[in-house]
């Protein structure tokens, strides 16, 4: 059984900083997803999508949902 304590979210979040700075050293890592929005891409980090658009500089993350959500939904 995983607990999901402050432990685990404190591990939780510094993930996905992580991922964060890979997806802006690394903007390419990600997969489009022109049938939310054509300059969008996405990228899985556990049980979370990612949504963000590269800048000329890094990238900006514009939506940070669990998998199991209806990604076009939020987007509309």
């Amino acid at each position: 059984m995983i607990n999901f304590g402050a432990s685990v979210m404190i591990e939780y979040h510094a993930s996905l900083e992580k991922c964060f700075e890979t997806l802006d050293g690394h903007p390419d890592l990600g997969i489009e997803v022109e049938h939310i929005r054509s300059d969008y891409l996405s990228f899985q980090h556990r049980s979370h999508l990612i949504f963000y658009k590269k800048l000329n500089k890094g990238i900006l993350i514009v939506r940070l949902l669990h998998k199991c959500m209806d990604a076009p939904r939020h987007f509309n």
